[in-house]
């Protein structure tokens, strides 16, 4: 995909698994884990204890970005993180392993300002995030995931999950409303065939 990223709403990409040109294949979010977004438990660099949950209409859509000390690849999100602007206004979490796998020293010296940064192996197993950098787009439920190389494709991870959201959300606006239309008459004794819902039918 141009821009450096390899994603599509509700859709993972599997990085062990590349097609040629490095686009990574695609696979049902269901087949790995619930789209239910899974709180992310851990500890700060500095050691305090920490919990994110994503439910509640309360909750902010987030950008949880799996970072890792090592990674060249990462290196530019953990400044750009720092310096940029968040796409489309979302709250970014950079996410890496443990204590057994990270050194607190390290990530302390590279933790962006104003960006919280969670230690959490549990973390990736919950989300199967299969190596770094991976990110995903979470409002509730998981909307958007993948792989992106850069920060232009990271804008375009967020814009594409975003707008496929809106068009989950509009199809699914319709069957809504005629289950509360429904509900509505059926609370005043209207049901099907009433006689109120055929105003032109001519009486026999």
């Amino acid at each position: 995909r141009p821009g450096g990223s390899a994603v599509r709403a509700g859709a993972r990409a599997a990085a062990d698994e590349p097609r040629p040109g490095g686009a990574a294949p695609l696979a049902a979010p269901g087949a790995f884990r619930e789209p239910r977004a899974a709180p992310v438990v851990g500890t700060t660099p500095t050691g305090d204890a920490v919990k994110l949950d994503f439910d509640g209409a309360a909750a902010q859509p987030t950008l949880l970005a799996f970072l890792s000390s090592g990674c060249g690849t990462c290196a530019r999100f953990w400044q750009a993180l720092g310096e940029r602007e968040p796409p489309a206004g979302v709250r970014p979490v950079i996410v890496t392993r443990g204590g057994d796998r990270e050194r607190p020293a390290r990530l302390r010296t590279l933790a962006p300002a104003g960006v919280p940064v969670v230690m959490s192996s549990p973390a990736w197993q919950d989300y199967a995030v299969p190596g770094a950098p991976y990110f995903l787009l979470i409002d509730g439920e998981v909307r958007g995931e993948g792989v992106a190389t850069t920060w232009e494709g990271l804008v375009s991870l967020v814009a594409d999950a975003i707008e496929d959201a809106r068009l989950i959300e509009r199809s699914a606006a319709g069957p809504r409303r005629a289950r509360r239309v429904d509900a509505t008459l059926a609370a005043h004794g209207i049901g099907p065939g009433h006689p109120s819902l055929y105003p032109g039918r001519q009486a026999r």
